[in-house]
């Protein structure tokens, strides 16, 4: 949701656009430039370059000509599946000069070049704060609003009000931690949890079809 604010911001530095590319299902770094391609619809046929050496296949080729001139922004959303290997990207950003890349990852790139923003969580309330203070904290707000998708309605008394604020803490207002545990609603009262979290437990995610395996537990 961030780069995607940001691209919208700065669509107008970018004559040709600002293009959004979801790598959640890509997991090797020579998927990456069919990846690219069915956004605009080249056809790449089924030869890809495997950068071990035996250099860039005439399809891949394609792929460069369309971006060398092209001046726009790729939001790359979860690059950390292909960390490990980014010989196609660094090729890209090598001949396609004016493509530039915002990229979100859960890891460094260590790509040259690269500028890093470390994305911190919400904030979290003080210990002993003011229940009104509570319940102002952005991160208590998210945790409310998560329960209340779970369990509706739902006003939080002063004791559920407290824990809330000690599940943001322990989570350092880490906004999908905060909706992994405001899923156990359906089970375990506010309090149970921040006792769960308290006790160094894991909450995994309530059963849901449409959460990726990478999102189903704090620990992963």
């Amino acid at each position: 949701r961030l780069a995607l604010e940001a691209g919208r911001k700065l669509s107008d530095r970018f004559p040709d656009g600002v293009v959004f590319v979801s790598l959640a299902s890509v997991e090797a770094g020579y998927l990456l430039p069919p990846a690219l391609a069915e956004i605009w619809s080249l056809r790449l046929g089924t030869r890809v370059p495997s950068f071990q050496g035996s250099g860039s296949s005439g399809s891949f080729e394609e792929l460069i000509d369309f971006l060398r001139e092209k001046q726009m922004l790729l939001i790359l959303d979860n690059l950390e599946q292909i960390a490990s290997d980014l010989g196609p990207l660094r090729e890209i950003l090598a001949r396609a000069r004016g493509a530039v890349v915002l990229a979100t990852s859960r890891a460094r790139l260590r790509l040259a070049g690269e500028q890093v923003l470390e994305v911190e969580g919400l904030p979290w309330p003080a210990r002993k704060a003011p229940p009104e203070d509570v319940s102002r904290c952005a991160s208590v707000r998210l945790f409310v609003q998560a329960v209340r998708r779970a369990r509706s309605p739902f006003t939080p008394a002063r004791a559920e009000l407290v824990a809330a604020g000690e599940i943001a803490r322990r989570l350092r207002g880490h906004p999908l931690g905060i909706e992994l545990a405001a899923s156990w609603v359906h089970s375990l009262g506010v309090t149970e949890i921040a006792a769960q979290l308290a006790a160094g437990l894991d909450l995994e995610a309530a059963p849901q079809a449409d959460v990726p395996p990478r999102h189903r537990s704090l620990r992963v």
